[in-house]
């Protein structure tokens, strides 16, 4: 197990790690992000979008996350479904991938219930690497309006 830093540990595995945590070959993320501190558990689907694929192609990519929620393989490997969360070039970029994740949601919702099957937060790469940071309000929620925290809670090791 990794040391646990001030406010917790970073865990993060490469996309070939994490394709074969997940056992599929179909979704093969950048990285896979596990946050914890005593209080609360962030497991996160990292992709970088350096801007180089149209809008379209953004979304099939999102689908098949939704494919792969939908399909349980993950279960035993994972125990928890991850947020994806995309870090792009500009504001604008990750408006424009918000925005064409969006129609993926009402039509992929969790069989178990309302509301959507995961969660997919855009932010851009100089509001994730600046104050104040990316655990702050930086992230635009496909489904919601305006920007949000990535956790719901305050982050301190104290109980």
């Amino acid at each position: 197990m990794p040391q646990t830093e001030p406010f917790g540990s970073w865990p993060r595995e490469c996309d070939w790690a994490v394709a074969l945590r997940v056992g599929t070959s179909t979704i093969v993320p950048d990285a896979y992000l596990l946050y914890r501190t005593p209080r609360v558990e962030l497991a996160a689907f990292i992709e970088v979008d350096l801007g180089t694929e149209g809008t379209r192609r953004f979304a099939r990519k999102m689908s098949q996350y939704v494919s792969l929620y939908r399909s349980g393989l993950w279960r035993d490997r994972l125990g928890v479904w991850p947020v994806v969360l995309t870090i792009t070039t500009s504001a604008l970029r990750a408006t424009a991938l918000r925005r064409a994740t969006e129609p993926l949601l009402p039509s992929h919702s969790d069989a178990a219930g309302p509301g959507q099957a995961t969660e997919f937060d855009f932010c851009a790469l100089t509001d994730f690497l600046g104050p104040p940071g990316p655990l702050g309000g930086i992230w635009q929620v496909a489904g919601r309006d305006g920007l949000h925290e990535v956790l719901d809670v305050a982050v301190s090791d104290e109980p």
